[in-house]
């Protein structure tokens, strides 16, 4: 596909330091003369006045080249590659921009010329079914413990229409959640178009998201998060978002965007940096220069996010930005509600999420003095573990996992916490159930 190809040439040439040996292919590349060499820089300078997102950067990088031209300073250089990687890094010089480079490749510049529309069609249909194949980004949705919703999305897709009934599904079954994380930690972009239709469902209102301005085609738009898009669901619940290193490019623009407009808290590590869109530019006689062409403006901070990345509101190591989220959403919902139930609720969501968050380690001779019978609830160590032998229920036999000092994990449903009488010794438990109900047990003596 030649959205595959356009994708694997950057990739070579961002991680290239020298591009001379691909250029080379079955034949020798043609010696660069001083007017071939002239009339390279004069398309350059064309491309960059026309194209380049800094008109005042591409008019400072034009006269540096043209006056290096003048006085002699690519004569020697005769090998198209090695022009090209000087010509990059001069203009390196003026302005740093990891997203422009010069490279020739006089095979890919060919197909970039090529116009095939049946291949073309072709390009497309298999684009849609790569597309529908991984749901249009989306691959589960879930209610986390204490009614938290969570929605990963794995890119931003160019089939927006196509996917509204999908998203629109997915947040419907989210929207009576007390709050919702969005997972953007493994999304790398996408299009702008999926990030505003993302948008539009958390917004009561028309919501200005991002400007894009396009030097290619001459033109500002602002892309809105628009509630007429929204298919009649809004969703007014917290949102956090978690982000990575890995987040990038649209992914970005959405965290950016629903940050800015003060509707979702960012968790997680800075993200990635790249706000400018880029593409390659034909200069002709088999070059090209990778250039920005395109900027997103926030309308909130007038600015964007190159080079620096979205810092998240919260920052901490994004491996563990979920667990971190719902601890924070369940702590604050415990502050905020009047009803000992909920708090007992919302504590016992608290308490799994420990369980599983990481292993709380007890010593072997501490776990010996848990042991005994809890009317009918015998609790024993085997193997340096805890067991639990429900007579009541046909002597079922589950595994005790510590929480934390005193407090183990029986099961999905049930929490025990261990109660010390005056004497420091065990005198019964206490069985924490899921949906808030507490039962104490008093202990058998022997």
């Amino acid at each position: 596909m030649r959205l595959i190809r356009v994708a694997l040439w950057l990739n070579i040439s961002l991680l290239s330091v020298s591009t001379s040996g691909l250029a080379q292919r079955a034949t020798d590349p043609p010696i660069m003369s001083q007017p071939l060499t002239k009339r390279l820089i004069d398309s350059l300078e064309s491309v960059l006045n026309r194209f380049y997102i800094f008109p005042d950067k591409a008019a400072l990088m034009s006269k540096q080249l043209q006056a290096k031209l003048k006085q002699g300073g690519y004569r020697t250089l005769t090998n198209p590659g090695k022009l090209a990687d000087q010509l990059g890094q001069d203009l390196q010089l003026v302005h740093a921009d990891g997203h422009m480079f010069v490279r020739y490749d006089p095979a890919f510049a060919r197909e970039l010329t090529e116009i095939d529309p049946n291949r073309r069609r072709i390009e497309d249909s298999l684009a849609l079914r790569d597309a529908m194949d991984e749901n249009f980004g989306l691959k589960k949705v879930e209610i986390l413990e204490g009614n938290i919703g969570y929605l990963p999305v794995y890119n931003f897709t160019t089939f927006a229409e196509l996917a509204r009934p999908s998203f629109v599904s997915a947040l419907s079954f989210l929207s009576k959640t007390r709050a919702l994380i969005i997972d953007m930690r493994y999304n790398g972009g996408g299009s702008p178009e999926m990030v505003s239709q993302l948008g539009s469902y958390f917004f009561p209102v028309r919501t200005p998201f991002t400007t894009i301005e396009n030097r290619v085609r001459d033109s500002t738009y602002v892309y809105w998060a628009d509630p007429a898009k929204a298919d009649g669901l809004y969703l007014s619940m917290p949102v956090y978002i978690l982000t990575s290193h890995s987040t990038f490019s649209a992914a970005e623009d959405f965290s950016y965007s629903m940050q800015q407009a003060k509707r979702a808290l960012i968790v997680g590590d800075t993200t990635g940096g790249g706000a400018h869109p880029a593409r390659p530019f034909q200069l002709g006689q088999g070059f090209l220069i990778n250039l920005p062409f395109a900027q997103s403006i926030n309308p909130y901070s007038k600015t964007n996010w190159e080079g620096i990345g979205v810092r998240p509101d919260i920052p901490t190591p994004s491996d563990g930005a979920l667990e971190k989220t719902q601890e924070l959403i369940l702590t604050e919902a415990m502050e905020q509600t009047p009803s000992d139930g909920q708090k007992r609720k919302l504590q016992w969501a608290v308490n799994e999420l420990k369980s599983r968050q990481k292993q709380f380690v007890v010593a072997a001779n501490v776990l010996a003095q848990y042991t005994g019978d809890y009317d009918g609830l015998v609790v024993y160590m085997k193997n340096n573990k805890l067991w639990c032998k429900n007579t009541g229920r046909g002597n079922e036999i589950t595994s005790l996992n510590p929480i934390m000092e005193d407090w183990f994990t029986l099961n999905e449903q049930v929490h025990f916490q261990f109660i010390k009488g005056p004497n420091g010794q065990m005198s019964g438990l206490k069985m924490h159930w899921r949906d808030g109900r507490e039962i104490p047990v008093g202990k058998t003596e022997n």
